[in-house]
């Protein structure tokens, strides 16, 4: 059941990703439609094209692509394209309402397709302007269906799952223009309303059903695509002119699933505020990111031994920005991971606390980090860093904008800032000698500590040796339970509260 969710959940991507694009001429239009489908490393063929007045109508137009790395194929076949000369320079193109897409996984059993789904698209239509060299295309989808007609799992058996996609008011925009030396640039952008996915399926008994819905979303993404055989080392392809830029605002999801196995049925469900995602990669840098708001989920695993329970956050999210390439020159590079506000039910803090010992207060993680280096190794090569005990990055500085862990009353807070002698790699053992200070903050940690020797999570000896780095490196706060650690590295030394360590 597992595997077949993420396999339809891979066709459903595709589908959505591959609303209608094609410029000016009909035959233009054709040719830079057939550029598109070939240039990122698909197959395109068709029964016949055939000119008639104003309209170029191609039929049996049959698209395969296959991921370079599973080895998955993705086929389509669509009877009628018409392509019409309006007159005002720009090309109106029609497809039939509904065409078949196969998705067959690498190692199934030949003519026993993975998915056979059917695509319905009616009232679809694309507006192909511009030149045959920057050729721009509007497109509008009133609805979209995406039906499962029948599966089969590896031995090649048919599957009982039903599977149901809806989309609506999407439309868009496409911009495909020539890049020189070779490979084309396409900028895009696409909005859609409610999406509904629904599904269900039984098998040796057991049976599932699940439903996704999602109030809208808006992609904008710019790339350059180049030839595939470059695609094989993403140095070379990068040094070549391969680049991505994309960025997805999602609204509202909620979700559910259950399961039935063995007579036991199993069951989750959540939903999210909203999401968000960017990814960024070019010669220069890589800059990815994604954010979660308002989340709220429960299950219920009996099966699994976890009784029913919920939890809610307020924010999960993660950055990552750095430079690219091997580099005398320092770029700039920041990290962030984010989540706040973690509860959970009572239900769930009692696998670990029955005895409620500890505070329900909710739980924060923060991580924000920025500063410069550059890489001293090149991250893509084979092997990347492994096998070598050179330092693989220079590091010239760095900025603790936050480090904070809320938990059970207790917190952790951080924040200073860093610079590195990478001209001194002696004084440190190896590492290049830091300057600057780190402020450390911690409120409730004692309190903590005793509880979690209460419970039996550390021992009394633990606890001791805990106690005396404490005093070693920490200095009573402002209130009660509260310690600072002034942490700073000045004239080759390390200095803790105004004391040297080293």
């Amino acid at each position: 059941m597992k595997h077949w969710t993420l396999s339809a959940s891979t066709a459903i991507a595709l589908i959505l990703s591959a609303a209608p694009s094609l410029a000016i001429t009909p035959e233009e239009v054709w040719e830079n439609w057939k550029t598109l489908a070939t240039g990122t490393g698909g197959t395109l063929t068709t029964t016949s094209e055939t000119r008639n007045g104003n309209v170029l109508e191609v039929k049996g137009l049959t698209t395969t692509a296959t991921d370079g790395l599973s080895g998955d194929t993705f086929t389509t076949t669509i009877d009628s394209v018409t392509l019409t000369d309006r007159g005002d320079g720009t090309v109106e193109v029609k497809m039939s309402d509904s065409y078949p897409l196969t998705f067959t996984e690498a190692g199934g059993q030949p003519g026993k397709p993975t998915m056979l789904l059917q695509v319905g698209q009616p009232g679809a239509v694309v507006i192909a302007s511009g030149t045959a060299d920057a050729a721009s295309y509007d497109f509008t989808l009133p609805a979209l269906t995406v039906d499962l007609v029948e599966g089969h799992n590896r031995r090649g058996d048919k599957v009982d799952v039903t599977f149901t996609v809806t989309a609506a008011d999407l439309a868009g925009k496409y911009l495909v223009s020539p890049r020189e030396g070779g490979g084309f640039g396409l900028e895009s952008s696409m909005t859609s309303g409610a999406v509904k996915i629904a599904a269900s399926g039984n098998e040796n008994g057991n049976s599932f059903t699940g439903a996704f819905d999602l109030a809208g979303l808006s992609v904008t993404s710019a790339g350059t695509f180049i030839d595939q055989a470059l695609m094989a080392d993403m140095i070379q392809a990068l040094q070549s002119g391969f680049a991505i830029d994309s960025k997805a605002e999602i609204g509202a999801i909620t979700t559910s699933f259950q399961l039935v196995e063995n007579g036991v049925t199993s069951s989750f469900s959540g939903q999210l505020g909203g999401a968000g995602f960017h990814a960024v990669l070019d010669k220069t840098k890589v800059d990815y990111g994604f954010s979660l708001k308002d989340g709220k989920f429960a299950a219920d695993m009996p099966a699994a031994g976890v009784p029913a329970g919920d939890t809610a956050f307020t924010e999960v999210s993660f950055a990552l920005a750095m430079p690219v390439g091997v580099s005398d020159v320092a770029g700039d590079f920041s990290f962030l991971t984010r989540l706040t506000d973690l509860t959970m039910s009572e239900s769930v803090w009692g696998l670990f606390d029955p005895g409620a010992q500890l505070a329900r207060d909710p739980a924060s993680l923060v991580v924000d980090l920025k500063g410069k280096g550059a890489w001293l190794t090149d991250i893509f090569a084979q092997g990347g860093m492994v096998g070598t005990s050179d330092m693989p990055v220079r590091l010239d500085s760095l900025d603790l904008a936050q480090v904070l862990l809320k938990l059970a009353a207790a917190e952790v807070n951080a924040n200073g800032a860093l610079t590195f002698d990478n001209s001194d790699l002696q004084t440190f053992q190896g590492f290049p000698a830091p300057e600057g200070k780190v402020t450390v903050n911690l409120s409730g940690v004692s309190a903590l500590l005793d509880k979690l020797v209460a419970m039996g999570f550390i021992s009394a000896d633990d606890l001791t040796g805990v106690r005396m780095g404490l005093a070693m490196f920490a200095r009573p706060g402002p209130g009660p339970d509260q310690l600072i650690s002034e942490i700073e590295f000045r004239e080759k030394g390390l200095f803790v509260n105004g004391q040297q360590i080293m």
